[in-house]
């Protein structure tokens, strides 16, 4: 099998991001384009669309496998406190299902808002994609007693931290925001209590600085419906979060090549 092209390009003109509309680097612009294809796919290369503007994480992979075409989603969030970060993620799935209305793999790498959030701001766009595979962390694997307790232990801290948060406001901290612009006498500003407590929180999606007032809006919650959404989910075989994939050119190229087999042996 012929091993697939990185697509490069092979033209260096300078193009508008389609969802900023600022101006591309040129040498970056170079790698989304390929000879005879406007959207930088063509047949036989690999391209990876890599979402900008967002301090979070998303990437679409296009890459063969035969006369067919995998589409891999790894990741879709916005770190919290992002200006509009709801228009943002919704661009961005606009700009997703104007690919492809099927994602054949979907990688969810942990659970943080920054990882995540855009599949509750943009789900009623998301909602129609199909979602064949998805790809958990061994943390989620309920098999696995570390990965339990890891993940009740985390369940618990964050129920203490909103707890321990709403008793700060109740006894009449202030928020950062609420808190008079003059200076203590170390020349700082003064912080409460109330705004680290609301940062840790926020990247559980729980607390004043959540996505929204459901349990759907929280990073448990959007993982859930991500697994009821699809028609599997896959866990790595070892914690070191090595898959074996059914396809032919995940399998050559990310299972059984020799750095596989090297960490098989270790």
């Amino acid at each position: 099998m012929r091993s697939p092209k990185a697509n490069t390009g092979s033209t260096g003109s300078t193009r508008n991001n389609t969802l900023t509309g600022e101006a591309d680097d040129p040498a970056v612009a170079q790698l989304g384009q390929s000879v005879g294809s406007e959207d930088g796919f063509a047949k036989g290369h690999i391209t990876v669309r890599m979402y900008r503007d967002i301090l979070g994480d998303c990437f679409l992979l296009r890459f063969p496998d035969g006369e067919k075409t995998v589409h891999m989603l790894i990741d879709f969030g916005i770190l919290q406190g992002m200006p509009k970060a709801k228009e943002r993620a919704r661009r961005i799935m606009t700009d997703i299902v104007s690919v492809t209305d099927v994602i054949d793999i979907l990688v969810v790498t942990h659970e943080h808002v920054d990882h995540l959030s855009g599949f509750y701001h943009a789900r009623d766009i998301f909602d129609p994609v199909k979602v064949k595979e998805l790809w958990l962390a061994w943390t989620e694997d309920p098999r696995d007693d570390q990965a339990n307790r890891l993940r009740q232990g985390r369940k618990t801290a964050m129920a203490l931290l909103e707890k321990s948060y709403n008793a700060f406001a109740a006894r009449g901290f202030a928020q950062e925001a609420d808190l008079e612009e003059d200076q203590g006498e170390d020349g700082g500003k003064h912080t409460s209590p109330l705004d680290g407590l609301r940062n840790v929180m926020s990247f559980s999606g729980i607390g004043p600085s959540s996505l929204g007032s459901t349990a759907n809006a929280t990073t448990a919650g959007i993982l859930d419906t991500l697994k009821a959404k699809a028609q599997s989910v896959r866990l790595p075989r070892t914690r070191a979060g090595r898959f074996c994939a059914r396809r032919s050119f995940l399998r050559q190229n990310l299972c059984d090549g020799p750095t596989a087999r090297r960490r098989s042996a270790a």
